[in-house]
């Protein structure tokens, strides 16, 4: 018996979750290798990326999605590990967040580099096919959240 088109197509989506699956995994996997957990690693891409205002707990969160507390929470374990410092900002209610030294080291070693570069490898038509396909992916998954 011959599969439907519609069975053949959800066998499809299937098929792509589960490779989605495991790129993820293989990218928690190169996240933990290092000592940090994804969230963490996600933290040192922002606050090395973010400009001076958006550097701040609050903001990440908004950024990330995530609960203050738990964007604290994650700035505490970069700050204890010696990745990030906390300063005082000019009116002493918020705090800005740098990266130190070590945490500007580590970020070379970030496990997303290697899947960049592979992304950067694909073609033009390609690579803007993929960047609006998991655009709309993440989209759709956080509008059902």
């Amino acid at each position: 018996m011959r599969a439907s088109a519609q069975q053949r197509r959800e066998q499809s989506a299937r098929a792509i979750a589960e490779l989605i699956e495991q790129l993820s995994r293989s990218l928690l996997n190169g996240s933990s290798a290092h000592g940090l957990n994804p969230a963490q690693w996600s933290a040192l891409r922002y606050f090395a990326a973010a400009n001076e205002s958006a550097r701040q707990v609050g903001a990440f969160a908004r950024f990330h999605l995530t609960t203050p507390s738990s964007a604290s929470q994650t700035v505490s374990s970069l700050a204890g590990k010696g990745m990030v410092a906390k300063t005082a900002a000019s009116d002493g209610r918020r705090r800005t967040i740098d990266l130190t030294t070590k945490g500007r080291r580590m970020l070379k070693d970030d496990p997303i580099v290697t899947l960049s570069d592979i992304i950067l490898s694909l073609p033009d038509d390609r690579l803007s096919t993929l960047a609006e396909t998991m655009q709309l992916l993440v989209q759709v998954m956080h509008e059902q959240d």
